[in-house]
């Protein structure tokens, strides 16, 4: 467009910890088509999000299900799969794990309560009427990919935290029927925000680009979906 490069303006961002895994990539190929749009970015869990969108702090938040009990305008841009994932080591008898049901014998390293991630993750087993043990629980994704790679226990984790571990092979992703969890990524402002030019351009390649981008950056991680 004419506008293409000539926007200037600044961008407070929020963003769920797991959103951080592609949000950085997508500021750097942002900045190279609209150099003059600065940003400051904030990544919280879904308690923080809700906070910042409460208190009108930030203009867009990056998250995954967003709450039915306030006026915000939210748009959906791309898959967010939850994997089950083990030790990178060839281990038998995780692959041979192909259903549901054998997951009650594992240990689950999972996200603490009220993380988007294990909301996701209590409905999906409960409405499958299926009981995990987790034995350990964890603030962060990092923390449970370094869990489960030590072997204390599997994981569920979105598939857009494991670009690293899946190439270096520390991870496995279990080939599990019913699975991934489908989750769906939005980005999300309060209704009655006056929408900045810098805002609209950001939002629209959000929407726009992020699945192009990331699967061309990560085609590897197809394969699990």
């Amino acid at each position: 467009s004419s506008l293409e490069g000539t926007e200037k303006g600044h961008l407070n961002l929020a963003a769920s910890e797991t959103a951080s895994h592609f949000i950085t990539l997508l500021l750097a190929q942002f900045r190279k088509i609209h150099p003059g749009i600065t940003f400051n970015l904030q990544i919280h869990n879904r308690k923080g999000l809700l906070n910042c969108l409460k208190s009108n702090q930030v203009d867009l938040v990056i998250m995954g299900q967003t709450p039915k009990d306030m006026d915000l305008i939210s748009e959906p841009f791309m898959n967010n799969p939850l994997v089950i994932i083990g030790p990178g080591e060839q281990n038998s008898k995780l692959s041979g794990i192909k259903k549901l049901s054998e997951l009650m014998e594992e240990q689950f390293v999972v996200r603490e309560p009220g993380s988007g991630t294990r909301i996701a993750m209590e409905r999906f087993f409960s409405a499958h009427k299926i009981q995990l043990n987790t034995s350990m629980e964890m603030p962060n994704n990092g923390a449970i990919k370094q869990a489960v790679s030590a072997g204390l226990g599997l994981g569920i984790v979105s598939l857009h935290t494991l670009q690293q571990e899946l190439a270096l092979d520390q991870i496995q992703v279990l080939n599990v029927k019913e699975m991934p969890i489908m989750r769906i990524w939005y980005i999300v402002h309060q209704k009655q925000k006056v929408i900045s030019p810098a805002m609209e351009v950001f939002k629209q390649f959000v929407i726009k680009q992020t699945q192009p981008i990331w699967t061309k950056k990560y085609p590897f991680l197809l394969k699990h979906l």
